[in-house]
């Protein structure tokens, strides 16, 4: 239990919130590009310290720089609504046309 409490919720909580504001058709797009510039971060994370601890001499400005990119990152989640895809002519129109709920239809629990 202490592990599960102790657990950064973000990863599961982006692929959910990935599928459900824009649907199965924009999921992979999606998911690459914000791979890629999570890769960006855990590539330039490790080297921004290092000039960190080499400018201040130890690792508490470091540490607490990656917690305050954290924090920021949380509160994104955290006040981030669905995108408003009719807003888009050409992707209205296709959602239109293929899927009238965008991706976005709500499980069957009926029993045949």
């Amino acid at each position: 239990m202490n592990t599960s409490l102790s657990a950064d919720p973000r990863p599961p909580l982006s692929v959910a919130i990935r599928a459900d504001y824009f649907g199965p058709k924009s999921f992979g797009t999606i998911t690459g590009i914000s791979s890629m510039t999570v890769m960006m971060g855990m590539m330039s994370g490790p080297i921004f310290c290092r000039i960190l601890v080499d400018l201040f001499g130890n690792y508490e400005i470091a540490f607490s720089a990656i917690a305050f990119t954290a924090l920021i990152g949380s509160l994104c989640f955290w006040v981030a609504t669905p995108p408003n895809l009719t807003s888009i002519p050409a992707l209205s129109l296709s959602l239109t046309l293929s899927d009238p709920e965008g991706g976005r239809t709500a499980p069957n629990h009926e029993v045949a």
